[in-house]
């Protein structure tokens, strides 16, 4: 049983007591503050404003083409695909990475899947790579429960050296399904490949709203959808972590799809052209995909395989489609505390994404379009400007008073509100964690972000753990490694660097007299 969002109304109702907590909170603020604090109002909105102008006015542009696309442009692409006769593939292939899931999570999941690719008159094979036997033995008993089933082809591969070999390994066995000359015929151009991760639960017609999209476009390479968490035994501040971060993805996704182009091919749930994803240059470029980094040398990527299979479609020039109308729910089994819980989380995503940040700059704005371009040069700057204006308000405050903090203070919860607002519109109901939420996910993110930049090599296994892929040597090795004080002092630099000028702009430093020297 999939959730829905409730209807705008609805949301907008359920949010005003949220919006009106914190607006009650700056404006008790406001009032408490002394007579003459009103004295330093519109100095602080100048010293504090000039970065924000650009950071909002790019939010704006973000959130316009996201409604144009959602409101307009799309609906005028389903309205067209929806015209087509027999949109779906001679041949559909799924391939699932699933790594020792919870039983429950399998059951739901392959169950949604088997009667979804049921309704397809494709031919259908599942390929599934799992952790150990007991849970294909698992899988193939919730498939075969669902009737019909046999109309299926459904195989097993087990991994044992991570999730990018497990891909190579069920991709190839794809391929050989794909290329085998008893079966192929011209019409196999048209064969489609859904990536999976073994906690997607997709939603009726998932698959059939979204694969007739490569019939109407002979560029499109591949697509993603609109995604949600569902948190099975989290806590509610985890659960509205997750729920505020796919209602900020779906609002971006949208905006970014309007150029033809995303900033993902997420692995939850993408459907990508079959002869692209079969050929061995891509199967290589996801198993045995790497850097060359001056400081680390050359590594291999652990993890952020969507990331890969996005920069493969992108250097190639393929188009790439974001389907807001078609839910996936990412079943979620958290029982960490929060902060061990999100911390790894931004680090392992923010890292996938830097490692692919410089490689894609260097493609340039007429291989990826001049919008997608800029959006990937953003997402290097914008760790750096989010910390601009908190730490301006606290070298203001010490260095001339303590008002300009407040100020800011009041000025975070203005704007943070505004952006929540937008949010209902894309189907978010707001609480009144989602305030503390977005500022804890965007100056620690960036603080995350800051960090991983400076240490490529260090990458996520899991959900929750990070490793060095530059070695397997014990922590306290790595920790000796030249290279990691390099990387560490590079890191101390460049931010004593950005609050130096801070500090300067606000005055808490002074230039030196230059007449004394």
């Amino acid at each position: 049983m999939t959730m829905t969002a409730p209807p705008l109304y609805d949301r907008a109702k359920d949010s005003l007591v949220p919006m009106l907590f914190w607006l009650f909170v700056a404006g008790a603020i406001l009032i408490s503050l002394p007579r003459y604090a009103w004295d330093y109002k519109s100095h602080a909105i100048v010293a504090l404003g000039l970065i924000g102008i650009w950071r909002y006015s790019w939010y704006l542009i973000n959130q316009l083409r996201g409604t144009y696309f959602e409101r307009i442009h799309f609906p005028a692409l389903r309205r067209e695909m929806e015209k087509i006769r027999a949109s779906h593939p001679q041949r559909l292939y799924v391939m699932v990475m699933s790594y020792r899931e919870d039983p429950d999570i399998s059951a739901r999941v392959f169950r949604a899947l088997t009667q979804e690719l049921l309704r397809l008159p494709s031919q259908s094979m599942i390929v599934v790579s799992v952790g150990a036997e007991a849970e294909a033995v698992r899988i193939r008993s919730v498939v075969n429960m669902v009737a019909g089933s046999e109309r299926l082809t459904l195989h097993f591969l087990q991994q044992s050296q991570g999730k990018r070999i497990a891909m190579g390994h069920a991709l190839r066995r794809i391929a050989r399904d794909f290329n085998d000359p008893a079966t192929w015929n011209p019409a196999a151009e048209r064969d489609l490949v859904v990536f999976m991760d073994g906690d997607s639960l997709i939603t009726p017609g998932a698959v059939r709203r979204t694969a007739g999209f490569f019939r109407l476009n002979a560029r499109l390479g591949g697509l993603t959808t609109n995604e949600d968490a569902e948190v099975l035994n989290g806590s509610l501040l985890a659960t509205e972590w997750y729920k505020l971060r796919f209602a900020r993805r779906h609002a971006m996704m949208k905006s970014h799809a309007l150029s033809g182009k995303v900033l993902t091919l997420t692995g939850r749930f993408s459907v990508f052209r079959a002869p692209l994803v079969l050929s061995e240059n891509f199967i290589r470029g996801v198993e045995a995909d790497h850097l060359n980094h001056w400081l680390f040398g050359k590594f291999r990527f652990l993890m952020g395989d969507d990331k890969s299979t996005w920069f493969h479609l992108l250097s190639d020039g393929w188009n790439m489609l974001y389907v807001p109308d078609v839910m996936v729910y990412s079943l979620e089994s958290r029982t960490n505390s929060f902060f061990k819980l999100t911390i790894p989380l931004i680090f392992r995503w923010n890292g996938n994404m830097l490692r692919n940040n410089a490689r894609a700059l260097a493609l340039g704005p007429a291989r990826t379009g001049r919008f997608i371009w800029l959006a990937i040069l953003d997402q290097r700057i914008s760790m750096w400007t989010t910390f601009v204006g908190p730490m301006s308000a606290v070298f203001l405050a010490i260095a001339q008073s303590w008002v300009y903090l407040v100020f800011y203070l009041v000025w975070v919860i203005i704007t943070r509100l505004a952006q929540l607002a937008v949010l209902i519109t894309q189907g978010k109901t707001l609480t009144v964690v989602d305030l503390p939420l977005q500022i804890f996910d965007q100056w620690i993110g960036s603080a995350v972000k800051i960090y991983a930049s400076f240490n490529l090599a260090q990458q996520s296994w899991s959900k929750t753990t990070k490793q060095s892929a530059a070695s397997t040597a014990p922590k306290t090795a790595v920790a000796l490694m030249p290279n990691y004080w390099i990387a560490r002092a590079l890191m101390i630099f460049h931010l004593t660097l950005l609050f130096t000028l801070l500090a300067l702009g606000t005055g808490l430093l002074k230039f030196p007299n230059l007449r004394l020297l």
